[in-house]
């Protein structure tokens, strides 16, 4: 996928340290993945959620709170899920379905909370 690196550093400079730019590049991947998998390009389809996944991580290492990329990761989770269920992988798909239930618990605690917060003010 050496024309995705090439697009995450063009978008890096284009916007350098905003994470805009982070996040439409895993959109991207994500997008390539559903696209290859249309396609039957089930090799290339999985690259590219792997890759999706691999720089959502290192997104979330920088700002592991950050909603964006959590948000982001369930998405890129839950398609490489129903791609891996529509090619009989379902043990692999049942593990990233059940990553992605616990972000968005997650996300919907915290949304919850500040729904309160905000309420006491």
């Amino acid at each position: 996928f050496n024309a995705s690196k090439s697009a995450l550093e063009i978008l890096n400079e284009i916007s350098p340290g905003i994470r805009d730019a982070q996040l439409k590049t895993v959109s991207l991947h994500v997008g390539f993945g559903k696209t290859y998998f249309a396609l039957s390009e089930y090799e290339k389809s999985e690259q590219a959620f792997k890759e999706a996944l691999s720089m959502n991580e290192k997104f979330l290492e920088e700002a592991p709170e950050h909603p964006h990329h959590l948000e982001n990761r369930v998405l890129a989770l839950e398609e490489y899920a129903a791609m891996l269920l529509k090619t009989g992988r379902e043990e692999e798909a049942s593990a990233y379905k059940s990553e992605a239930e616990e972000i968005k618990q997650k996300l919907e605690t915290e949304e919850e909370e500040e729904g309160e917060e905000g309420e006491e003010d």
